[in-house]
């Protein structure tokens, strides 16, 4: 495209987007760089390895990463609207639950209480011992979205 005269390109994908495809291949392009863009998204993990963990301990831990992102959104002035808990289990296989919030929230209870929950309605069929989430607790990710911000556990 860069090679190829405006006038071709024109011919080709009419005037507008020809004009368009064939400035941006040969990297001209008006639109202005933003710079200063704040990242759309915080996250948080826990990986924990082989042993097993009794409910008291995975509690804590999802606990702690709650705690954490709570506090980064307040840090940032944000707050989040969903929440969602992915798990992956030790034959690899993994599970995904959400939650919108009724209205978005950057308090640790609100948080935490909905992660529970989320946590609780894994299903039965991830109680076997091979689909125990002792291999990793899942990722929490916050996402900017339309002045509020979306959390992903």
């Amino acid at each position: 495209m860069a090679e190829l005269e405006a006038a071709t390109a024109e011919r080709w994908l009419g005037k507008a987007s020809g004009a368009r495809l064939h400035a941006l291949a040969r990297l001209r392009d008006p639109r202005p760089v933003e710079t200063a863009k704040r990242h759309g998204s915080i996250g948080s993990q826990r990986a924990l390895g082989e042993r097993s963990y009794t409910g008291d301990e995975l509690g804590l831990m999802v606990t702690q990463i709650v705690d954490g992102l709570a506090k980064r959104l307040r840090d940032r002035g944000s707050s989040c609207a969903t929440v969602v808990l992915r798990l992956r289990y030790r034959d690899f296989t993994k599970a995904t639950r959400s939650r919108t919030l009724t209205s978005p929230t950057d308090r640790t209870d609100v948080l935490l209480g909905v992660t529970q929950s989320l946590a609780r309605r894994r299903g039965s069929r991830h109680r076997s011992p091979r689909r125990h989430p002792h291999r990793s607790l899942a990722r929490t990710t916050v996402q900017r979205r339309h002045g509020s911000v979306r959390a992903s556990d």
